[in-house]
C-alpha cells in the first residue's frame, strides 16, 4: 500500500523511522532509502507492508519497502566505485607484500594492500599457500583451541625461525 510518511528519526547505521499521516509508526530499512538523503521532517511517499519482523505487541506496525517520491529530501550523489582488482593481480600484490617482510599476518597484508577486509587478504594468501608459493604457520594461544589465534605467512618456512636472529 502507498502512503505519505514523515521521517522522524534517521539512524547512523542507515535505517530510519517515520510516521504515516494517520500517526502509525513505520520502520524504514537502509535499502528503502537508497537514492534518498533523508533527514527528520522530510515528507515522502512510501510503499508500506506489514512489519512482521517486529514481534513485540506495541512494535512498529509498518515497514517501508520503497520510497517513491520526495518533497524535501535531496538525491544522494552517485558514489564512485573503487577500481576492481582481478584475483590474479591481487594475489601478485599480496605475494610481493609477503616477500618483502620476514613474515606477515592477514591484517598486515590488508593494511599494506589498502584492503578493508582482512578476509580478502587471508584468502589471497591462502591461494598462494595452496599453490605452493609461500609458507604458512598457524599460531595457537592455548591447548584445545579449534582455530588458530592468528596465521603468519612468509616467503619460506625458515623465515619464521630466522626472522629475529
Amino acid at each position: 500500500m502507498e502512503k505519505s510518511v514523515i521521517i522522524t528519526n534517521v539512524h547512523e547505521r542507515g535505517f530510519a523511522f517515520a510516521v504515516t499521516t494517520e500517526g502509525e509508526q513505520v520502520f524504514v530499512p537502509p535499502y528503502a532509502k537508497d537514492g534518498f538523503n533523508v533527514i527528520a521532517g522530510d515528507k515522502l511517499d512510501a510503499v508500506l507492508v506489514p512489519n512482521t519482523s517486529d514481534p513485540s505487541r506495541n512494535g512498529t506496525p509498518w515497514m517501508a519497502v520503497r520510497l517513491m517520491s520526495e518533497e524535501h529530501a535531496e538525491p544522494v550523489p552517485p558514489v564512485a566505485e573503487a577500481p576492481v582488482r582481478s584475483m590474479a593481480s591481487l594475489d601478485e600484490e599480496v605475494y610481493g607484500i609477503i616477500c618483502s617482510e620476514a613474515y606477515v599476518t592477514s591484517a598486515d597484508i590488508a593494511d599494506r594492500a589498502g584492503l578493508d577486509d582482512t578476509r580478502t587478504a587471508g584468502n589471497s594468501a591462502n591461494r598462494l599457500f595452496t599453490a605452493g608459493r609461500i609458507a604458512k604457520a598457524d599460531v595457537y594461544n592455548r591447548v584445545g583451541q579449534q582455530r588458530p589465534s592468528f596465521i603468519l605467512y612468509a616467503e619460506h618456512a625458515h623465515n619464521f625461525v630466522e626472522a629475529d636472529q
